[in-house]
C-alpha cells in the first residue's frame, strides 16, 4: 500500500479513525489469517550480497559469541553439580543471550552443516535439560540465587529468557526434526501457564515483553492452546496497575532496582486496546506490539487486530528513522513524542531486530507490501549497521550522525543481530492455500508444498547492488495459482518478463504484482527494478532535518563519512553529479557513491550499514542542501521520508 503525504485534513481524519477504533469495544472476530511463513528448513541462501555475510557470521561471529556464553554455561553446570554458581553477576537479562546465540547456531548449521558444532549444541541442550527443575521451571540466574519462581516478574527477566528459549527451541525442532530442546521449552511454558493462569499464583506480567511472542511461536509449532492463552493474558493484564498500584510515582514497582521507571516503560500506562502510541522502552514496546499482532493472527480478535494496525501505523509514520531505526531517547531508551527523531538518537540495535520481526509478523496478518518494505528497510540498514563487516564488533546504539567507533559492547544486542541475519531465509516467502508471496529479493532456493504438490523456486539476483531478479519455477501442480512479487515502494520504474516475453503493466494488489497461471516445469520470471540515486527529504514535522537531504539507492541509505573538519562544510548542491563507484576489496565490495559539484567539491558516500569500518570517522546521513527550493512529491516513502523532485 502506498502512503501519501498527510495534510491537516488527513491528519484530522486519522485521529478520528483512532478515536472511533478505541471507542469501539465490540469484540467481533476478524477472519483468522490463513497466511503462513514458508518453513525455513526449505530455504537455502545462495546470494552475492548475503552469502558472504553469512559465512562471516559462521566463521567469525559465532566462535566470538561462544566466549560470552561461558558465564551462562557455568551457572548451568553449577546447578547440575548442585553447587551455587553466580558467574553472570547481577545481570538478570544475560541468560537470554544463550538462547539467541543457540538460535543463530541453528540457522548456521542449516546453511553450513558442521558436525563438531552440532555436537556442541547437543551438549548445551543436554546441560539445560539437566538444569531444568522437575516442575519445568528453568531460569539459571534465579535457581543459583534461590529466587522464588516468577516472583517480581516485571523486573526479574526470567520471562525474557523464556521467550528467547521458546523461539530457539522451535527453530531447533523445525531445522533438525529433533525434540530434545522442544521438550525443555514445552515443560517451561506449561509451568508458566499453570503458575499465571491455571493456579493464578502471580497476577503480574512480564516487564520486558518477549515471552508473549515466544509463546505464540511455540503454539504455532505444537498446537497447545495454553501457550496462546497465556500470551493473550499477559497482554490483557497491562494497564490495570497489576505490577504496582503507585506505578506513576515509581513506588512499590521496582523491588530489585531503585531507579524510577513510570508505567509507560513497561507499556502498563493503559489497556492495550486503548493505546494509540507506543511508549516507553523501545525494545519492550515493539515486542509488546508483536505479541498483540501474534494474538490477532491466531484468534482474529478485532480488538487485537485494530490495536496492532493502529500502533504499527504510529510507529512507522511518526517514530521511525529513514534507516528503520527507532527509540531515540537516552532516558529509558525510549520512544519520544511523535516526530521526535534527533539524528543523535540512541536507536538500540535490539529495537531494529524487533521491528524486523514485527514486520514479518504483520505479513501473516495481511499481505501488504507496506510491511515488507519496512522489513527490507530495517534489515538492509539498521540491523546490518549493528555488526561490523568482519563480524566481531558491534553497535548497541545506531545514531544517524556522530563519530562513535565500533567496539565490543557485549550486551543483549550482538546475538540478537546475528541470529536475525543468519535467519534471513525465513523472511523471504509466505504462502496461503493457493498463493505464494515473495517479500525479499535474496538469491535462494526453496520448495513449497501446496496440497501435497511441490513448487520449486530458484531465485537469482544481484540485489541490492542492482535491481535484476530472475525466478526459475518448477511446479508439479496442474491448476492455476498465483505468485505475487513485491514491487518495492522506492521503485518507480520496473519491467517484468515471463518466459522472455514482456508483461504488460497491470494493477498492483497491495503493492504486489500477482501473476496467476498454470505454472510449468521450466517457467522463468524476470524482474528489473531501476535503481537511480535519489535525494530524500524528511516530513516537515522533523524539524531537525529542515533544509537537509539524505541519499538513497534502492533499499540502501547512504551517509557521508569523513574527518571532523570535513563535516562542517559538507553539503549537497543542486549541481552535484552523482556516480556509483565499485572498488574491489573496499568495504567488502559495497557500492560507494561519489558526488562532485561545479565547485569541484567532491564527497564520497558509504552505505549506512558499512559505516565505521575504516576507523573512527565522523558520519552523517542528513546533509545540508544548497540550491533551488525543493518540492515534496505526493508519494511518500515509509511515512516520513519523501523523494525530492
Amino acid at each position: 500500500m502506498k502512503l501519501f503525504f498527510m495534510n491537516f485534513s488527513s491528519l484530522m481524519i486519522f485521529f478520528l479513525l483512532i478515536a472511533c477504533t478505541v471507542a469501539d469495544s465490540s469484540n467481533k472476530l476478524k477472519e483468522i489469517s490463513t497466511i503462513e511463513k514458508v518453513p525455513f528448513n526449505n530455504v537455502l541462501i545462495d546470494d552475492e550480497f548475503w552469502l558472504p555475510k553469512l559465512k562471516v557470521y559462521k566463521n567469525n561471529t559465532i566462535p566470538h559469541g561462544w566466549k560470552y556464553m561461558e558465564p551462562i554455561l557455568n551457572e548451568a553446570k553449577g546447578i547440575v553439580g548442585q553447587e551455587i554458581d553466580q558467574s553472570m553477576g547481577d545481570q538478570r537479562w544475560y541468560e537470554a543471550n544463550l538462547y539467541k546465540h543457540l538460535e543463530a547456531v541453528f540457522y548456521s548449521l542449516h546453511q553450513f552443516p558442521d558436525q563438531k558444532e552440532a555436537k556442541k549444541v547437543e551438549y548445551v541442550i543436554d546441560l539445560l535439560k539437566q538444569a531444568q527443575k522437575d516442575n519445568g521451571y528453568l531460569y539459571l540466574f534465579g535457581q543459583n540465587r534461590a529466587l522464588p519462581e516468577w516472583a517480581n516478574v516485571i523486573n526479574q527477566d526470567e520471562s525474557l529468557a523464556a521467550g528467547h528459549l521458546y523461539e530457539a527451541a522451535i527453530t531447533h525442532h523445525i531445522l533438525s526434526g529433533n525434540n530434545s530442546f522442544l521438550t525443555i521449552a514445552m515443560k517451561s511454558a506449561q509451568h508458566a501457564y499453570n503458575h499465571f493462569v491455571k493456579n493464578s499464583v502471580e497476577k503480574g506480567f512480564p516487564g520486558h515483553a518477549a515471552m508473549e511472542g515466544g509463546l505464540i511461536d511455540l503454539y504455532r509449532g505444537v498446537g497447545n492452546k495454553d501457550y496462546l492463552a497465556l500470551s493473550k493474558e499477559f497482554i490483557e493484564r497491562r494497564g490495570h496497575s497489576l505490577n504496582g498500584i503507585n506505578c506513576v510515582n515509581g513506588e512499590n514497582l521496582i523491588k530489585l532496582d531503585p531507579r524510577f521507571y513510570p508505567c509507560e516503560y513497561f507499556q502498563d500506562h493503559a489497556p492495550f486496546n486503548l493505546q494509540t502510541k507506543l511508549k516507553g522502552h523501545a525494545v519492550r514496546g515493539v515486542n509488546f506490539l508483536t505479541g498483540i499482532v501474534d494474538v490477532a493472527i491466531e484468534t482474529g480478535d478485532s480488538e487485537f487486530v485494530q490495536a496492532g494496525l493502529r500502533l504499527w501505523k504510529n510507529l512507522i509514520e511518526r517514530n521511525m528513522y529513514i534507516t528503520g531505526s527507532a527509540g531515540p531517547l537516552q532516558r529509558m531508551e525510549s520512544f519520544g513524542m511523535d516526530y521526535e527523531l534527533p539524528n543523535s538518537g540512541v536507536n538500540e540495535s535490539c529495537t531494529a531486530v524487533s521491528i524486523a520481526n514485527l514486520a514479518s509478523k504483520m505479513l501473516l496478518l495481511e499481505n501488504n507490501s507496506e510491511y515488507s518494505d519496512i522489513l527490507e528497510k530495517v534489515l538492509y540498514n539498521a540491523v546490518l549497521h549493528g555488526i561490523s563487516l568482519e563480524g566481531n564488533s558491534f553497535y548497541y546504539s545506531n545514531p544517524l550522525e556522530g563519530n562513535k567507533k565500533r567496539g565490543n559492547p557485549w550486551s543483549c544486542c550482538p546475538p540478537n543481530i546475528y541470529r536475525t541475519l543468519l535467519g534471513v531465509g525465513k523472511y523471504i516467502y509466505t504462502q496461503s492455500s493457493d498463493d505464494i508471496y515473495t517479500h525479499l529479493y535474496v538469491g535462494s532456493e526453496t520448495e513449497i508444498q501446496f496440497k501435497d504438490k511441490s513448487v520449486q523456486l530458484i531465485q537469482k539476483t544481484g540485489y541490492p547492488l542492482n535491481g535484476k531478479v530472475e525466478f526459475l519455477i518448477n511446479s508439479e501442480r496442474t491448476d492455476k495459482f498465483g505468485i505475487s512479487f513485491r514491487i518495492p515502494d522506492w521503485c518507480n520504474e520496473y519491467s517484468v518478463k515471463i518466459n522472455d516475453e514482456l508483461l504488460d503493466k497491470s494493477d498492483l494488489i497491495s503493492g504486489y504484482l500477482k501473476i496467476t497461471k498454470v505454472w510449468g516445469t521450466a517457467d522463468k520470471v524476470e524482474l528489473d527494478f531501476k535503481m537511480p540515486i535519489v535525494l530524500m527529504e524528511s516530513h516537515p514535522n522533523l524539524k531537525n532535518n529542515f533544509g537537509k537531504v539524505a541519499i538513497q539507492r534502492g533499499p540502501i541509505v547512504y551517509a557521508f563519512e569523513g574527518e571532523d573538519d570535513e563535516m562542517e562544510n559538507a553539503y549537497i548542491s543542486e549541481d552535484f553529479d552523482f556516480k556509483i563507484k565499485h572498488v574491489p576489496g573496499v568495504l567488502n565490495g559495497a557500492l560507494l557513491i561519489s558526488g562532485e559539484s561545479a565547485e569541484n567539491k567532491v564527497l564520497e558516500f558509504v552505505p549506512y550499514y558499512a559505516l565505521s569500518n575504516r576507523g573512527k570517522l565522523n558520519t552523517k546521513v542528513w546533509l545540508k542542501a544548497k540550491g533551488k527550493g525543493k518540492t515534496i512529491s505526493s508519494e511518500v516513502l515509509y511515512g516520513q521520508y519523501n523523494i525530492v523532485n
